[in-house]
């Protein structure tokens, strides 16, 4: 080996090493391996891992509602959920339908909060954690996959960029440390990516057949979602003929590829009448206007673009965005001006077809759908940030660099974190209210609105709960009917009350929607803790030793109960 090529390998070894331990220390920010199933619909993904573990080769979606997993993954290809069982396989576990109850917040309200469908008890922990290990290890291979197709491009170091800035994505570590099919996906992706990038640089005949039906083959058998590669792929074959080359190991390649997996499609034809099954997802009960595309919840597609901080319920304050938008056009600015003649028409033109799909799924289909074409189009989109390099004054890069850093740790410290990790609350003196195995309600405060009302809970214990029980905040009018309520675990199912710690006391927050034109005169507020599966109320202790028999302690208004001690 050349002494030259051998201090390259050398080089390009160390600033992986590099890469691999900074997204070591990101993911730690996104690393629930224990506490909750609050992930993209994790309790669906890890009820198929088991059922393979089990013996059922490839499970059958039952299209009616069952349990606790109404939206059903079942339906998806097979091989991440066959890989995962075989990396669990030394780890004990049991029917997930004895270690995880469904969260009520999810089933009568639209998902704030972090949308969480289940919570999870602590026996089933360790194949939980086995399964988030498993993720995380994938997005190491993302990253040498992202890091491999931009040496095609650029020299290393300068190579690293895009898997640097991938690494500091909301949205990547979200996914490489939960438990989904997408974090396989994006493997395959980005492999695919690369080799588009090789053909277009070094020839397509740089690039055998075979490598395309096993990247794309792999992918369709990932993730139903992997048949949007099909786009970037035309696109590839028209620049190609367009260029005179032979594109024949294209042709072949893919073509092979879609012969492969149709089993897949004639299985889901046969079995769901859909070769996308998409019942099995939350379909829009009708496509959105073109005035709501631009005005709805919808509206989110266009933030997709730039950032995510998880799954579309965690949204992260508008600033964030406008910041990674001019972010974005700094790098597409530089890119424009540097990659004239180097083959910026054609990265754009590969990206494109991915933004058209995103923008016309979000319209007719899934709600949130472009967060998984998105992400997985992600890496290749990242290959703008040489742009940064391209930018007018070089004294800058740096500045700029350390500011998307920044600005991925803000989102990390002010937008995940305050909806994952409980919030301590300063408190002093008795509880105002004490629940059965020492549950204590310490404080209630209510932040009256408009139309939504704000109100937080100070909680603690005093010992260990096995059990997982479910807050209800309910408003009643002067005539004692209910005009609003919400029940949820508490902190929307990121802090169930069998992982509350004791002595340790903290905010729970809630929000009630009341009717328009209700009026807070006369308006009552109560809140209590019931068991999920019996409807129980929890008996609670008042402040001065009586006894709630309906199970209810009375928060507003204020003069019912005295507020704590900051």
């Amino acid at each position: 080996m050349k002494p030259d090529a051998f201090r390259q390998r050398r080089q390009d070894r160390w600033v992986f090493i590099g890469m691999a331990l900074l997204y070591a220390l990101m993911a730690t920010f996104y690393w629930r391996p224990i506490r909750v199933l609050a992930k993209p619909d994790e309790a669906a993904h890890l009820l198929y891992v088991y059922q393979v573990r089990e013996g059922v080769l490839w499970p059958v979606w039952d299209p009616a509602p069952s349990g606790l997993w109404h939206v059903d993954e079942r339906s998806q290809p097979p091989l991440y959920y066959w890989l995962a069982a075989l990396v669990t396989a030394p780890t004990p576990v049991s029917d997930p339908h004895t270690w995880i109850e469904e969260n009520p917040f999810f089933l009568h309200m639209a998902p704030y909060g972090n949308g969480a469908r289940a919570i999870p008890r602590a026996e089933g922990a360790p194949f939980m954690y086995a399964l988030r290990v498993f993720s995380w290890l994938l997005g190491l291979l993302v990253l040498a996959a992202a890091y491999r197709g931009a040496r095609v491009w650029a020299p290393s170091p300068l190579a690293f960029l895009p898997g640097f800035l991938l690494l500091l994505t909301p949205t990547f570590l979200f996914l490489q440390t939960g438990i989904t099919n997408t974090a396989l996906a994006i493997v395959w992706a980005t492999l695919l990516y690369g080799e588009m990038l090789a053909a277009w640089r070094r020839g397509f005949q740089a690039v055998p057949a075979w490598r395309w039906t096993l990247l794309l083959g792999l992918a369709l058998y990932t993730r139903h979602d992997a048949l949007f590669l099909l786009f970037p792929l035309f696109v590839l074959l028209l620049w190609g003929m367009w260029r005179g080359e032979r594109v024949w190991p294209v042709v072949k390649g893919v073509g092979s590829a879609l012969l492969l997996s149709l089993p897949l499609w004639v299985r889901n034809v046969w079995l769901y009448h859909d070769p996308l099954v998409r019942r099995a997802l939350a379909l829009r009960p009708e496509p959105l206007s073109w005035p709501t595309l631009f005005s709805s919840e919808a509206g989110r597609l266009f933030k997709t673009f730039f950032i995510e901080a998880g799954e579309g319920f965690i949204l992260a304050p508008d600033v964030f965005y406008y910041a990674v938008g001019g972010f974005l056009i700094l790098a597409g600015w530089g890119l424009a001006r540097r990659g004239r003649g180097k083959g910026f028409d054609f990265l754009l033109s590969l990206f494109l077809p991915i933004l058209v799909v995103a923008f016309f799924a979000t319209r007719r289909y899934y709600i949130d759908a472009p967060r998984y074409l998105l992400t997985m189009g992600f890496p290749f989109f990242l290959l703008w940030a040489w742009g940064i390099y391209g930018w007018h004054d070089k004294r800058l890069d740096g500045l700029l660099l350390w500011g998307w850093g920044l600005l991925s740790a803000m989102v990390v410290l002010y937008v995940v974190l305050p909806v994952y990790e409980p919030r301590p609350a300063r408190v002093s003196g008795p509880p105002q209210a004490t629940f059965a195995r020492g549950l204590h309600l310490y404080e209630a405060r209510v932040l009256p609105g408009e139309g939504e009302w704000r109100i937080f809970l100070a909680w603690g214990a005093s010992e260990r709960v096995p059990k997982n029980y479910v807050v209800f905040v309910h408003a009643y009018n002067r005539a004692g009917e209910l005009v609003a309520q919400e029940d949820t675990h508490p902190l929307y199912g990121a802090y169930p009350t069998s992982w509350w710690e004791p002595g340790f006391a903290w905010w729970d927050p809630h929000r009630l929607i009341l009717p328009a034109g209700g009026c807070r005169d006369g308006l009552r507020i109560a809140i209590g803790l019931y068991d999920w599966e019996t409807k129980q109320r929890l008996i609670p202790q008042l402040h001065d030793k009586a006894i709630s028999s309906d199970g209810t302690v009375v928060i507003y208004p204020p003069q019912a109960i005295p507020r704590g001690k900051k």
